[in-house]
């Protein structure tokens, strides 16, 4: 059985995942206007060098960005990277919005794995609450707090079995603390009989000598007399 903490906290993540989850399909709405609304202002930018392309170059804008390029003139030839950047962002929006037009699934995959940074950052700070009365606003709901609770119970879960095991092998640190302070204390004894043997020996080295001091000044006596 789970605490009433518990409970409570997976009823709150379910919620928030239903008010999360509820919010995907507007959001992807705002989204594809932000992406129309470029694309429309790239579209009248480049429309202009569209119609001289159209009108020197059969319409091919490509053959125009390599004239400008080719040109002696500094000025007429650094225009070639306007239009060539204006061609660019014109194609890459068409590509975006194109990518969207595909079923809430799928463009929510793509708006978390590949959508333009640019236009979702943008999004994000412009987003205004809206929560569309429609099926897939209700299972996006559904679905989002359906994973907010599967990760709420995973993480208690996790929790729960690592408390539980450390509850069970309590003996192990005791056993390696009692082994370590094994191994130091052996290691203090062996140290101390070291210095001891040492200590040992440079008594015998003293009582020898001064045994040897004594039997020279001894003979000395003799001698003298």
């Amino acid at each position: 059985m789970r605490s009433l903490f518990q409970r409570s906290i997976l009823l709150l993540l379910f919620a928030a995942g239903i008010f999360a989850g509820l919010q995907l399909p507007g959001f992807a709405r705002q989204y594809e206007q932000r992406v129309a609304t470029r694309l429309a202002e790239a579209e009248l930018a480049l429309s202009g060098f569209q119609a001289i392309a159209g009108q020197f170059h059969q319409g091919d804008i490509g053959r125009l960005i390599k004239h400008h390029q080719q040109s002696r003139d500094a000025t007429f030839a650094a225009e070639a990277e306007t239009i060539y950047a204006l061609w660019k962002r014109v194609a890459a929006l068409r590509a975006e919005q194109a990518a969207l037009n595909q079923a809430l699934p799928t463009r929510l995959v793509h708006l978390a794995l590949r959508g333009n940074r640019e236009i979702l950052s943008a999004t994000v700070n412009g987003y205004s609450n809206v929560v569309p009365l429609n099926s897939y606003a209700v299972a996006s709901g559904l679905i989002g707090g359906v994973f907010a609770l599967l990760a709420g119970l995973i993480v208690f879960t996790a929790l729960h079995r690592l408390l539980s095991f450390s509850r069970r092998h309590p003996v192990s640190n005791e056993g390696s603390n009692a082994s370590s302070y094994a191994d130091s204390h052996a290691g203090y004894n062996a140290s101390n009989k070291t210095r001891q043997s040492s200590a040992d020996a440079a008594n015998s080295t003293a009582l020898a000598s001064t045994e040897h001091h004594r039997d020279a000044l001894s003979q000395r006596i003799s001698a003298d007399d």
